[in-house]
């Protein structure tokens, strides 16, 4: 009767821990992106400062004329009286992403949505998926939009200026979601208690370590024996991967990641400059490999082994 009950308490309180901290995170991706619509929200879909406002020129060019005539493009308006080769001086990402969600993205996200019945942004246009299928130049995404409009489905396409407006407030949503899985996968224990070798790092901190260790240890036995995560700090099961100390870090790191005023100043709605980007795709390339280091498993890439120098690879 006591070990039933003991399992009932401990998947329970898993339960409540994995509940409150998807819970969280869900709220701070949503704040990351209200707080960056603030200027959309005030002023509208306006483009502002001087770089993004390049940022787009270069956008519309590529959407207008295509990536042939994009990397060969020399611009006599800018850098007088010489001009710029802006195909083979600008860092072409953000003007790729831009253009692919307007013109293959958005129009079918947005469709199936408007098929679905669920609400679509008011800034958007709407039209038949036939007559676009006939009009456009991709003939992959000619198929779709026949396919789409073979089940009734709608072509709803978002002007290239909203897309751009808009781009900072989504990638500053999505590197708050990569920002807490480096958090993650750097506390969790992963593997027969192997896992990353970063979750405890402060415990080795002359004096503060000794300290954390006092107050950390009860608290991490008692997770340990009441919700069957482990904390961190001691050796478990295979079982137990994620921690509540883990899960938490990776919330505490979502929350700060979406309000910080270093982030938000370079991912604000309208600010169409290359940090809006380049900040996410930087944590996806850092999780991607924190998450390569995941040694100790079945087809792991990497062994994680403290007498190797640096990382092992197989």
């Amino acid at each position: 009767m006591a070990s039933t009950a003991e399992w009932l308490l401990r998947g329970s309180l898993a339960i409540l821990v994995l509940a409150f901290c998807v819970g969280q995170c869900y709220q701070f991706v949503t704040r990351a992106y209200t707080i960056r619509l603030h200027a959309i929200n005030e002023y509208g879909y306006i483009i502002h400062e001087f770089d993004p406002w390049f940022n787009f020129r270069a956008a519309q060019y590529l959407h207008d004329n295509g990536w042939k005539a994009f990397v060969n493009w020399f611009d006599h308006k800018v850098w007088y009286p010489l001009g710029r080769p802006v195909g083979t001086t600008i860092y072409p990402g953000m003007q790729v992403i831009a253009v692919w969600l307007t013109k293959s993205w958005l129009p079918v996200w947005f469709g199936v949505k408007k098929y679905l019945g669920m609400s679509i942004p008011k800034n958007v246009l709407v039209k038949g998926a036939k007559r676009v299928s006939k009009s456009l130049s991709s003939p992959f995404m000619s198929m779709v939009a026949s396919s789409m409009s073979k089940v009734g489905m709608k072509w709803v396409e978002m002007s290239l200026n909203d897309v751009c407006c808009l781009i900072p407030a989504w990638f500053g949503a999505l590197t708050t979601v990569t920002t807490g899985l480096i958090a993650l996968e750097c506390s969790a224990r992963f593997h027969c208690g192997v896992g990353s070798q970063f979750g405890t790092i402060l415990d080795e901190f002359p004096l503060l370590g000794h300290y954390l260790r006092k107050v950390g240890d009860p608290i991490r036995y008692i997770l340990k024996k009441y919700s069957g995560l482990d904390a961190g700090g001691v050796r478990v099961s295979s079982s137990s991967a994620l921690q509540p100390a883990s899960l938490l870090s990776m919330t505490a790191t979502m929350f700060f990641m979406s309000t910080i005023p270093a982030h938000i100043m370079r991912s604000v709605g309208g600010g169409y400059d290359n940090e809006s980007v380049a900040v996410f795709a930087m944590t996806l390339v850092f999780y991607l490999w924190t998450r390569s280091l995941r040694g100790d498993g079945k087809g792991a890439d990497v062994d994680i082994n403290p007498s190797e120098d640096n990382v092992g690879y197989r």
